[in-house]
């Protein structure tokens, strides 16, 4: 886990829906780890650069006004649509204040912004239902993305022979992570099991390393887990003689699964890929891979690399209420 994690919330609890983040502040606490600082401010930009300035993850919760306004819809990041106003009382936006810290050299070392599209601004202690259904996803999000960094601070502790403590696995891969746009139509209710989009599936490809690729082995199915990346549209692994590389070869169509689940609260997820399977012969193809810097858990030397071409792919996400 990154030592300096900041997630703060901009707004104003006592204007109606700009109380959209300290809404998911309330929510975080006592669901963070204790090395992450939880922060709510009405966005006064000098205040926002003190509190991100030298962090490791800053996350930051704000609320928008878009014209068409869809209420509850999230964005994450760079995707808020051409102007976008911060609704907060604040006179000076979140861009603003990331340039002024820009040109100070006060800016985190990474930064994550989520906004809701939010419906009122007026008077009063209260969030309109469809920005109210958005907090526990945002929230979501958010423990996704502290759940990233904390996998990346592990991949680096074990370069230098040390291993950190897991996190929860519904905060280590939240569908909310991937830089797509989210609405809270696109999560399953409490209890609900959610079909998931093509590019839904795609970031979660993307985010994960480890898959089975499924063969048929004497008209019997067969699977075997190996490391993997997603290039372009295509699932990539190294591997040596054997099963996968025949198969491969043979230009077989395979499958590819991967999960992530989570016994103790019974949620997760999972994505199931279908295309060929081919070994990659081209000499500036497999030096273009080499550099992509695949490996696999195996101390074999696997010199061959299976490219499958990703022609169907399904999803399903399972949330279940505490």
């Amino acid at each position: 886990m990154p030592q300096n994690v900041l997630v703060i919330g901009v707004g104003n609890e006592y204007r109606a829906d700009d109380g959209l983040g300290p809404a998911v502040i309330g929510f975080l606490h006592g669901r963070v780890p204790a090395e992450v600082t939880l922060s709510v401010t009405d966005g006064e930009p000098t205040e926002l650069i003190d509190a991100w300035a030298d962090r490791d993850l800053a996350v930051v919760v704000d609320a928008v006004v878009c014209d068409p306004a869809r209420p509850g819809r999230i964005h994450r990041e760079d995707t808020l649509p051409r102007g976008a106003a911060a609704a907060s009382t604040h006179g000076l936006g979140i861009p603003d204040a990331v340039r002024l810290a820009q040109a100070l050299g006060r800016l985190p070392r990474r930064m994550v912004v989520y906004a809701v599209e939010i419906a009122e601004s007026g008077y009063g202690s209260y969030l309109s239902p469809a920005v109210a259904a958005a907090v526990a996803d945002v929230a979501s999000a958010v423990l996704g993305e502290i759940g990233a960094a904390a996998k990346a601070g592990r991949r680096c502790d074990q370069r230098e022979g040390t291993t950190r403590t897991d996190v929860d696995v519904r905060d280590r891969r939240s569908l909310a992570t991937s830089g797509q746009t989210w609405s809270a139509d696109d999560v399953p209710p409490a209890n609900g099991l959610s079909v998931l989009s093509r590019d839904q599936c795609r970031d979660l490809l993307t985010a994960a390393d480890i898959g089975r690729v499924i063969v048929s082995l004497s008209a019997l199915p067969a699977a075997f887990p190996v490391n993997y990346r997603l290039v372009d549209d295509s699932i990539v692994f190294r591997t040596a003689p054997g099963t996968k590389l025949t198969a491969a070869v043979d230009q077989a169509v395979v499958g590819f699964e991967v999960d992530e689940l989570d016994p103790r609260t019974r949620s997760g997820w999972s994505v199931l890929a279908v295309g060929p399977s081919n070994v990659v012969t081209d000499p500036r193809e497999i030096a273009e891979l080499d550099e992509a810097g695949i490996t696999s858990w195996l101390d074999d030397d696997l010199k061959h690399y299976v490219k499958i071409d990703i022609r169907q792919v399904s999803g399903r996400w399972l949330n279940r209420a505490e």
